[in-house]
């Protein structure tokens, strides 16, 4: 249920993302650019990543907000690097809006009808900790 949902929605939501028709040949190169981006191998990593930290930030209702926030704008930097061509602001954000979106997705799948203990929800706060600066927070 975990790795296979997150794939198959992941995948589902790309589909539709990319069969929009696009009006002009630069745009849909910068298109292709981004999704070519986000398909490789250490974007799905990092969607991975993604998805877990969204997992225990909705099963501790600890600092979802800033876990997407912080994602978001680290999945629109990789997709740059990764990209081969060039790539429109609007193409990455469909792209990290995909993965905001599967990542939600993944981690309603991943909590529903579970709750953790204060035990695990502590490890799971240190570990969202770790990895999500404190900038992201609402002030």
């Amino acid at each position: 249920m975990t790795k296979s949902t997150m794939n198959t929605a992941w995948l589902v939501l790309h589909g539709l993302a990319i069969s929009v028709c696009l009006s002009s040949a630069p745009t849909y190169a910068a298109s292709d650019a981004a999704a070519i981006a986000a398909a490789t191998p250490s974007a799905k990593r990092f969607l991975e990543e993604f998805g877990n930290a969204t997992s225990l930030g909705k099963a501790c209702s600890y600092r979802e907000e800033a876990i997407g926030q912080y994602y978001s704008k680290e999945f629109a930097r990789l997709i740059r690097i990764e990209a081969k061509g060039p790539t429109a602001d609007h193409d990455v954000d469909r792209e990290v809006g995909i993965a905001l979106v599967t990542a939600k997705i993944y981690a309603n799948q991943r909590t529903a009808g579970r709750r953790f203990t204060s035990e695990q929800c502590a490890m799971a706060r240190q570990a969202i900790d770790e990895s999500v600066p404190r900038g992201y927070d609402k002030p």
